[in-house]
């Protein structure tokens, strides 16, 4: 079998929001937007891993397959976000074929002056443009962008916690924390049958005992992956 990296790879990434790993009030929604091909301007925060991108993905495929994801970490500029706002206004909104979708990634890594170019975009377009915004870090967001979104948060931990300190009550979802590792036991499973792979449960007991792993189901797929590729040597 081919060496794949599980959490990153095309070949395991969800297709749909009922596949992802993600506390039940967050899900509902997501589900519900799914189902109704909806969307609103949205700030998806969270830690890494966590799977904002993924649903952003997910979510604007449905509306506008040729939706647009800006890298705002490597293109973060003022004028580059200028110039795509430009772009989306000329060559995209005015497009006959529906609602496009922007997906701003790491939109966290630019200052709040290169953030505000998207304010009036926001308000000036919003019949015809949906602007999702993935972050790390939702204070480091201005002001104005947060008026203009509904908050999306991904994390299953504390803010500013310690990552091993997962608190499930927070989001008065989950009865306590086992819940929540079955959850991402699930999803785990939907990965390895993908690509033909087997979990063990000894496999899953062993990444359990390792609180920081259970914060994402990035780490929790990868430690999983680095158990079995050393059952197979």
């Amino acid at each position: 079998m081919k060496q794949i990296d599980w959490d990153i790879s095309p070949d395991t990434r969800p297709e749909n929001i009922s596949e992802m790993a993600l506390y039940p009030s967050l899900k509902k929604i997501l589900l519900q937007w799914e189902k109704d091909s909806f969307l609103k301007h949205c700030i998806m925060d969270g830690s890494f891993g966590t799977g904002k991108t993924t649903s952003a993905r997910i979510l604007a495929r449905l509306i506008d397959k040729d939706f647009i994801e800006h890298d705002c970490n490597s293109n973060g500029s003022k004028q580059e976000l200028l110039d795509l706002t430009k772009r989306m206004i000329t060559t995209n909104i005015f497009n006959p074929t529906g609602t496009r979708v922007l997906i701003l990634d790491e939109f966290h890594d630019i200052n709040h002056q290169a953030q505000n170019v998207f304010k009036k975009f926001m308000e000036d377009y919003a019949y015809k443009c949906k602007v999702i915004i993935c972050v790390n870090d939702y204070k480091n967001l201005s002001g104005a962008i947060k008026d203009r979104c509904v908050r999306l948060n991904f994390d299953v931990a504390k803010e500013n916690a310690k990552e091993t300190d997962i608190l499930m009550m927070e989001h008065q979802d989950f009865k306590n924390k086992e819940e929540w590792v079955k959850e991402l036991e699930r999803c785990a499973d939907i990965v390895a049958k993908k690509i033909g792979v087997k979990i063990t449960q000894k496999m899953k007991d062993e990444v359990r005992k390792d609180s920081s792993r259970l914060v994402s189901v990035r780490r929790y797929v990868s430690k999983l992956q680095m158990l079995y590729e050393s059952s197979k040597k």
